[in-house]
């Protein structure tokens, strides 16, 4: 077992530390042999009822390519240490596959999570547009300010800049704007009449 321990640790930690330099965003191909390729970029998509589709999509992420390259690092590199500190090998394999299958698990809900977040956060900014504000720092067109705006039922403070600074290039406290655009972040407002 000790040279499987050893490949999953050169080849699970190799792919995991080129994923964490290169930080996953190129494209990757593998050719082995003449005919054999593997695309690693691809993504993988499973359709399901109403019932399964959350079930279904999360079994397959855990099972991605990333998830797989988690589980196989780090089974190696725990595998290889018990087995140079001569830990019994049912307890060596044991430990090794645990610690694979837990790692595997935080990668996959910490990338959930993130996705989740992000997705949420960039769905409240675009459905800024169109939705009134409150001015809650002065806005100018040398510095930028911030609104409140009410998304989806919940406050949320955007910064803010004025959508067009030769008809209106300031706003203080208190008033009311209605938010043109949001870009990076940035709120557009213009004036709203009272």
């Amino acid at each position: 077992m000790f040279a499987v321990y050893v490949f999953c640790s050169v080849v699970g930690g190799g792919l995991l530390l080129f994923s964490l330099v290169f930080g996953g965003d190129g494209e990757a191909d593998l050719e082995v042999g003449a005919d054999v390729e593997l695309d690693v970029d691809g993504g993988f998509e499973l359709e399901a009822g109403d019932g399964g589709h959350d079930f279904f999509s999360g079994f397959a992420e855990f099972f991605s390519v990333r998830g797989l390259i988690f589980f196989v690092a780090f089974f190696g590199m725990t595998g290889l240490v018990l087995d140079l500190l001569t830990v019994a090998p049912a307890l060596t394999i044991s430990l090794a596959l645990g610690v694979g299958v837990f790692c595997a698990f935080v990668n996959f809900q910490a990338f959930r999570y993130l996705r989740r977040t992000e997705s949420s956060s960039a769905l409240a900014s675009v459905d800024a547009e169109g939705c009134e504000a409150q001015v809650v720092l002065p806005i100018s067109s040398e510095q930028r300010g911030k609104v409140n705006v009410r998304v989806q039922g919940q406050m949320m403070p955007l910064l803010a800049k004025p959508f067009d600074i030769e008809t209106e290039s300031s706003f203080e406290v208190g008033r009311r704007v209605l938010v043109i655009r949001v870009e990076a972040g940035v709120a557009y407002v213009s004036g709203m009449e009272a």
